[in-house]
């Protein structure tokens, strides 16, 4: 039998003259999470499908080296600012800061030296695998010497939770996420995955992904109402956008200041029997569809379902503030669920 909540290690590669660590964390279940050092990034998450194989449920690379060159965040710890800032540039205090300029005239997932891009260090704790790294005053244009701390600790109701903790010297926006891809059924596309999300609104976006400022109701928009279960393929013929699929921000129905773990959506297919809820203490959650993906996987073969804060917040007064880091106060949590077929059939 399994010792329970195992944490193994062994050596993935090497960067610069420093080993990148492989982490392997295994519950009495047979389900174990792979996680590597290189950008805090979760590898692979391996569970039991409804035939007892053992099968990985998100996107991931054998080799350091596509990790290195991967242009898609693939499972990668996002920071310091996920998703876009507008204009790359934002004003704090009556003073304004210009930023990496990564996607167009944008700034996306913290620039070019964000956090997928760190190699973190690391300590394990009992059952529970913590990794830090530090950001400089001024890197990517942000203000503020920083170090984020990222826990991962899985427990035997196959429940993988992620805890967020930034300290700074400065007042700093801070938006920290993981950007896991899930294909639950190992097919080419996730388009036949049934995806429920518990949002009533989503954020209006422009064809560059950056909201208007608007609120739209799902229940007048059917291609973004997830209410329900719905298959991904079918509803997202129902919406008119630049992308085939979805890069868009849903906002939770519970109340956004509270800072409670709350569950922000379901994704599952009838494939494997396997589902994913995902739970947090932030506001709402992207889903983005993949439409991007290039290089070893194709468009459209893997679902974020990235839980953080409200895109270009720093830049729209009106969004969730929650994002200002000054001292040592930002603290944030991300639970996947994983639900093996024995649990709910």
């Amino acid at each position: 039998m399994v010792k329970l909540h195992t944490i193994e290690s062994e050596k993935f590669g090497i960067i610069d003259g420093q080993v990148v660590y492989l982490f392997r964390l295994v519950n009495n279940e047979r389900t174990s999470v792979e996680i590597i050092s290189y950008g805090a990034t979760i590898k692979s998450i391996n569970i039991p499908d409804k035939k007892g194989r053992i099968k990985n449920i998100i996107l991931g690379y054998d080799r350091l080296e596509d990790y290195l060159s991967d242009k898609n965040y693939l499972g990668a710890t996002i920071g310091r600012c996920a998703n876009r800032i507008s204009n790359a540039s934002f004003v704090m205090d009556g003073r304004s800061y210009s930023l990496d300029k990564n996607d167009g005239p944008n700034c996306n997932h913290g620039g070019f030296s964000g956090f997928h891009k760190k190699l973190f260090d690391h300590k394990i704790e009992n059952d529970k695998l913590i990794l830090s790294a530090e950001s400089e005053d001024g890197e990517g244009g942000f203000p503020g010497n920083i170090t984020l701390t990222v826990s991962y600790q899985l427990t035997d109701k196959n429940d993988l939770f992620m805890g967020y903790h930034v300290s700074t010297d400065q007042k700093t926006p801070v938006n920290v996420t993981n950007h896991a891809y899930f294909n639950l059924s190992g097919r080419e596309t996730i388009l036949d995955h049934q995806l429920k999300i518990e949002s009533d609104r989503v954020l209006e976006s422009d064809n560059n992904f950056l909201p208007t400022g608007a609120y739209l109701n799902v229940k007048n928009n059917p291609g973004f109402d997830f209410r329900e279960f719905k298959v991904i393929g079918e509803n997202m013929s129902l919406k008119k956008e630049k992308i085939k699929g979805y890069n868009s921000y849903f906002i939770s129905r519970r109340n956004e200041n509270e800072r409670n773990l709350k569950r922000l959506a379901i994704l599952k297919s009838g494939d494997s029997d396997i589902r994913v809820e995902v739970f947090s203490t932030m506001p709402g959650v992207m889903i983005y569809t993949g439409d991007y993906l290039s290089g070893s996987y194709q468009s459209l073969s893997g679902v974020c379902l990235e839980a953080h804060y409200y895109p270009d917040s720093p830049n729209r007064p009106h969004f969730s503030q929650g994002i200002y880091a000054e001292g040592d106060t930002w603290r944030e949590t991300i639970m996947y669920r994983i639900v093996c077929p024995s649990e709910y059939l």
